[in-house]
This record gives structure tokens, C-alpha cells and sequence, in this order.
């Protein structure tokens, strides 16, 4: 029975998003494309392809229980994508194999992951969040209803549109539901050994945009690691947020997706200035930071707008401007919704 748990959590954790990445590779520029982009950009249209499933049935299943019909709807239709990803590019896969040698900064880094992940999943650290995350995880693999039942007491529950569209519970609810795990294991243990690799996954894929050494990208992500582990400065800062909240939407947010995004607009730039005009990887990305959190789908909104007015201006063109509209429409019509939830 452990083994099955196992193998499913292999499947749906790393063998459906690395198959959607390698879909999303046609889309990257040639000298970034890597096992450890295809993973990260794998789990970025994962994660959207997901927010885009889930709405409807949210917004149109009030007071139904929709949980496991939209459990069926999306296995299939992430399978399907994923196989689409195994076959157009399988002539990609035996090139993105990494040549691993065991030098020291590569044995370093991953020392720290490691030791990270290790005392991540030893301890325990509960807030308000937690009990919020875990619990409406929980409701939706036990009782079907999304935002509808209390995890507290089962009692019917006022719907929460602040929350509710930001739906990170009930994707761990599904892996939960797939792997014939509880969601709260979902939420203190397998959470972090996705978050917090693909987060300093994210960081190390930033930081390429410089370093161009694979040696001096091991020894980068062994300081920002170390970083994370030492920056207890107090109890609000990034590194423990990531660290000790990783099933947290804001904390997968600002640790995984604002990091993330810094790679995203710098290839995409990248891509403009070769007149490639459609923002697909940036349109992409929408959805997913609506998963973790609407007011990160705001901040990622000015974040997005900030840096290529900054472009518009060393260009001289409007152009810039446009783009990052265009790029931002997914962001535009998921705010709709959320207002249009809350009236």
C-alpha cells in the first residue's frame, strides 16, 4: 500500500508536470531549456492548468458536491496534456538529461537542500494559515464540497470569496485524493519536498540569467539556502516564510513565483526583442499565481507592469507597454471573477 502511495505521488508529482514542461519548452529559447526549467515551467502550467479546471467548478457547484467530479476531469485532462509533452518532444528528452558530476559545489548544494528539507519535515510550525490550508484540503477530499463545508465542525460554511479563488487547498486536496494520502500529510510533509526545491529551483533559473557557470549556479544555490536556513532575523521575513509555511499560498508566492517571475520577464524580453510579440509564457503564468493567492496575482500585476515600463522608457516605445498588457489579460479576467465572487 506504501509502495502504491509512493509511485502515485511519483506520477502526479513528478512524471505529469515534467510532461506538461516539456510542452511548454516549444516555447522557451533554445539555450534555456534544462531539466531543471522543464520542472519548474512544468509545474507553473501544472499549476494554471488547474486554476482554469477548478474555477468552474467552484463558481457554478455552489452547495454541490463537485470535489470528485472535478478530481476525474482534471486527472484526464493533465494526463492527456502531459502525454501531448512525452510525445512531441521526445526526441528532446535524452538531451535534457544533466551530465551530474560529483564536484564540490554541485555535493554542496544539494547538501543543503537536503539538510532543508531534513529539518523542514522534523519539526512543526502551526499559525492561523495552517489550520485554514490543512483544514479546507481536508474538507474538500472528505466531503466533496469546495469552501462550502466547515473543516471544523461539517456544518454547512459561509462561501469565502476573499479565499476561495485562490484554490492551493484544493490541489493538495487532489493530490491527497490521487495518492490515497491524508491532505494534511499533503500539507506538512509532501508540500515541502515540492516547494522548497522548485523555489530554489526558481532562484538558481533567475540567477542563470548572470551566472552562466553550472559551477557558479551550484555555489549560489548553497548560499541562498544557507540564507534561508540563517535568516531567523525574526519570524516574518522571506527565508522563514518559505521555510516553515511551504503549504501556505502566500509563502509558495513569494518564495516559488515572485522568484520565478524575475526568469519569466527576462526571457520574455528576451523573446520581444527577437519580435516573438506573444506573451504566451507570461499569459501562462496568470493563472498560477491566482492558485497561491489573489493579492500575489496583484503584486506579480505590478511587478510585471513596473519592469516594462522601465523597458518602455529605455526603448523609447510604448510597445513594452502593450506587451505587458497583453501579457496580463489572464490577471484582468481573474480579477472579474474575484469581484465578481465577492458581490
Amino acid at each position: 500500500m506504501i509502495i502504491f502511495k509512493l509511485i502515485s505521488l511519483i506520477f502526479w508529482l513528478g512524471l505529469i508536470p515534467f510532461g506538461i514542461g516539456l510542452l511548454v519548452s516549444l516555447f522557451l529559447p533554445e539555450k534555456e531549456i534544462s531539466i531543471l526549467s522543464v520542472t519548474v515551467s512544468g509545474y507553473m502550467a501544472y499549476w494554471s492548468l488547474f486554476e482554469i479546471t477548478a474555477l468552474p467548478f467552484l463558481l457554478l457547484g455552489k452547495g454541490v458536491p463537485v470535489f470528485d467530479s472535478l478530481s476525474a476531469v482534471f486527472a484526464v485532462l493533465s494526463a492527456m496534456v502531459s502525454l501531448s509533452g512525452y510525445i512531441l518532444r521526445r526526441g528532446k528528452l535524452r538531451g535534457l538529461i544533466p551530465d551530474i558530476r560529483p564536484v564540490f559545489p554541485a555535493i554542496l548544494s544539494f547538501a543543503v537542500i537536503a539538510f532543508i528539507l531534513v529539518m523542514n519535515t522534523r519539526t512543526a510550525f502551526f499559525d492561523g494559515d495552517e489550520a485554514y490550508y490543512t483544514g479546507q484540503a481536508l474538507a474538500a477530499q472528505q466531503t466533496g464540497y469546495l469552501y462550502y463545508r466547515s473543516p471544523y465542525t461539517g456544518t454547512w460554511a459561509y462561501f469565502d470569496s476573499r479565499h476561495a479563488l485562490a484554490m492551493l487547498p484544493v490541489w493538495e486536496a487532489f493530490i491527497g485524493k490521487m495518492s490515497g494520502l491524508h491532505a494534511a500529510v499533503i500539507n506538512h510533509t509532501v508540500m515541502s519536498f515540492v516547494m522548497i526545491p522548485l523555489s530554489m529551483g526558481a532562484a538558481a533559473l533567475a540567477a542563470g540569467t548572470v551566472l552562466k557557470k553550472r559551477s557558479s549556479l551550484c555555489i549560489f544555490t548553497a548560499l541562498y539556502g544557507a540564507a534561508l536556513v540563517f535568516s531567523r532575523m525574526s519570524i516574518y521575513n522571506r527565508g522563514t516564510f518559505l521555510i516553515t509555511r511551504t503549504s501556505q499560498g502566500k509563502a509558495a508566492a513569494a518564495g516559488f513565483f515572485m522568484t520565478l517571475l524575475l526568469w519569466l520577464i527576462f526571457i520574455s524580453m528576451e523573446q520581444y526583442r527577437e519580435n516573438r510579440t506573444f506573451p504566451l509564457l507570461l499569459m501562462l503564468s496568470g493563472p498560477a499565481v491566482g492558485l497561491f493567492s489573489s493579492l500575489a496575482l496583484l503584486l506579480c500585476m505590478m511587478f510585471l507592469f513596473t519592469a516594462f515600463a522601465l523597458y518602455a522608457i529605455l526603448k523609447k516605445s510604448l510597445r513594452p507597454l502593450i506587451y505587458a498588457g497583453l501579457s496580463c489579460v489572464p490577471q484582468f479576467l481573474y480579477l472579474l471573477l474575484y469581484m465578481g465572487a465577492g458581490s
